[in-house]
């Protein structure tokens, strides 16, 4: 007999195969790897929504809010920078943090400002415009104008403003938006933040700035307003900043030209951007400025008026543990309701403690004697005498509570 041999084995069965534990091992390994690169994918897309690839995965994904309009009175918390504060902060950056700069900007922007560490830089002063044109498909903002403007006190800052809003108000603000028009923030009406900033070739910076409220835009001389909406969506892979380094030259060559001729035809000095003979710029004949929308009077309620022989309503007691204060009291109840109230209070004092640890008898003896003294109507011609007085006297004249000596002794 073989005992090798398992009895329920076949004899002539196939071999069992043999486990590969080395491949066993590497899909392991790989599977490892393959959940470890999620992990810190996750990481890289979530923490850096700024970058094209990962802002076009939170899209899909629908793991990103567009931008949002905020209120004057709730805007983030910031610091708000003229043009010589803000040259001296992103000057004197390295191209390292510069970059790492640039990119919390955008980060905070994409975020509706729900994680920001610091303040956010907002931007004051006054400005003018160099050059306006319109947004297309190939820039950030795909709807509405960006203008190129100068620094009026400062030569070496340039900033181009953002105005996203539909294409409905596109014509009236082609009209509104020439070059020459001087763009005024104010802290107490405007809340422009800063997105971008880069270094040019030449020294100087230029930053990108758009307004956090979206409001309506007017001029001082002229008709017309037009009103801005939060972008829909953002265009990352186009880049930044919105004037290309090609265009911005051809612009400021364009500009300065113009404005020599126009001095020449004038007999005038030639005007520099960011310079004027004088210390303190002269005022604008144009400018374009933020208007608050109208708000609807509501009238107040009227108050009800009381005649002198109506009575005014008692007011609600107030609730347990609390008290009145001083102008709110009570009125006083009458005379009649006061004594019917002490009479009622005085007579519960033949009341005894709770019997229920009584025995059967004297239970039904005090059930008898309580019966016995329930509190009768109140006398109305006898009132003029003190209710204790007269409740010894009932006292004395019941014989039952003198005949039972387990019940407590009342106040004679």
């Amino acid at each position: 007999m073989d005992y090798g041999v398992y009895p329920y084995d076949e004899p002539y069965a196939r071999p069992r195969r043999r486990t590969n534990y080395f491949v066993w091992t590497v899909v392991i390994l790989l599977l490892t790897g393959f959940a470890l690169a999620a992990w810190l994918g996750s990481f890289y897309i979530f923490n850096q929504p700024e970058r094209p690839d990962s802002y076009r995965i939170l899209q899909r994904l629908h793991k990103i809010e567009p931008p949002k309009r905020f209120e004057l009175t709730a805007a983030p918390p910031g610091e708000f920078l003229n043009p010589k504060e803000l040259y001296q902060r992103y000057s004197e950056m390295g191209n390292a943090e510069l970059a790492r700069t640039n990119g919390e900007l955008a980060r905070n922007y994409i975020r509706n400002y729900q994680q920001v560490r610091g303040l956010v830089p907002y931007v004051v002063g006054r400005y003018k415009i160099v050059a306006a044109r319109e947004l297309g498909p190939g820039d950030v903002f795909t709807s509405g104008m960006v203008v190129l403007t100068n620094a009026v006190d400062n030569g070496e800052l340039l900033m181009e403003h953002l105005y996203p809003a539909s294409p409905e108000a596109l014509p009236l603000m082609k009209q509104t938006l020439n070059v020459g028009l001087e763009i005024k923030l104010e802290r107490s009406h405007d809340i422009s933040s800063v997105i971008h900033a880069e270094r040019l070739a030449d020294g100087r910076m230029m930053i990108t700035a758009v307004p956090l409220l979206y409001g309506s835009y007017t001029v001082t001389r002229g008709l017309g307003t037009f009103r801005l909406e939060p972008p829909l969506s953002l265009n990352l892979a186009a880049g930044w900043p919105l004037f290309k380094t090609s265009e911005r030259s051809a612009i400021e060559q364009h500009y300065t030209e113009n404005q020599q001729k126009k001095a020449i035809a004038q007999g005038g000095p030639i005007s520099i951007p960011g310079f004027s003979p004088s210390a303190t710029p002269p005022p604008a004949a144009n400018e374009l400025v933020r208007v608050e929308q109208a708000i609807a009077i509501r009238t107040p309620p009227a108050a009800p008026v009381i005649a002198r022989n109506e009575k005014a309503a008692n007011p609600t007691p107030p609730p347990k543990g609390k008290r009145w204060g001083k102008k709110q009291k009570l009125e006083s109840p009458p005379q009649h309701q006061l004594r019917r109230r002490q009479w009622s209070r005085r007579n519960q004092v033949c009341q005894p403690r709770p019997h229920s640890h009584l025995r059967p008898q004297r239970r039904r003896q005090t059930l008898l004697w309580l019966r016995h003294l329930q509190p009768r109507t109140p006398p109305t011609l006898k009132l003029q005498q003190s209710p204790r007085l007269l409740l010894s006297q009932r006292q004395r004249q019941c014989q039952f509570c003198r005949l039972n000596p387990f019940l407590p002794t009342l106040p004679m």
